[in-house]
């Protein structure tokens, strides 16, 4: 009989909630920041979508199907 074994601890920089939070952080830090000179509204907008999809990706927080 087998004896369950007690999940470990993630290192903080290996924890998928992490990540998810860091990243919705600067989605949401880039979303409403000032627009830079130069930049319209929807610029800056899609980069903000575009490091939160490339952040999730890199720091694998989800699958990269999603």
């Amino acid at each position: 009989m087998e004896v369950a074994k007690t999940p470990e601890k993630l290192p903080l920089l290996k924890n998928k909630k992490f990540w998810l939070v860091v990243v919705w952080a600067l989605f949401f830090a880039i979303w409403f920041m000032p627009t830079p000179a130069g930049l319209e509204v929807a610029g800056k907008h899609a980069m903000a979508v575009v490091v939160l999809a490339i952040g999730m990706w890199l720091t694998k927080a989800v699958p990269p199907a999603v």
